[in-house]
């Protein structure tokens, strides 16, 4: 078996279909992945991913949630911290706390962290395992 990374480019001409070209370049490509041709999707593309689609392109939270819940279930593609990252998207939409801030959160947790450290009040107040550092 082979695993190939994906960038977000890929990711967000596939998901917003707005580069005829490239678009439909990524959307074959990811049909293209298969048991002896997965797929790898990085913490840091799907952070950019959502940059993208919720701070450029104005996708509302719910939308935002599903698209990452879609995503999450593409056939033959992984996803690194696969775990923290489908319990912060469920925060995301049911706690209103900012992905980035909630995926840290989950991440420093799943490592043995017994807190986050953070100077922001917002994801302290919002976030129990984040602590504000005063």
């Amino acid at each position: 078996m082979s695993l190939v990374g994906i960038d977000s480019n890929i990711l967000l001409r596939a998901l917003l279909n707005d580069s005829p070209q490239q678009s439909a370049l990524s959307q074959a490509f990811l049909e293209t992945l298969n048991a002896d041709k997965r797929g790898y999707v990085g913490v840091t593309v799907l952070l950019e991913v959502f940059w993208v689609l919720n701070r450029r392109n104005k996708v509302p939270r719910d939308r935002v949630a599903a698209t990452f819940d879609a995503l999450l279930t593409l056939e033959h593609v992984e996803f690194e911290d696969f775990d923290s990252v489908r319990r912060s998207i469920a925060a995301y939409l049911n706690d209103g706390v900012d992905f980035p801030d909630i995926l840290l959160s989950e991440r420093n947790r799943d490592t043995g962290c017994t807190a986050t450290m953070t100077f922001d009040g917002m994801a302290a107040k919002r976030i129990p395992s984040m602590e504000l550092l005063s």
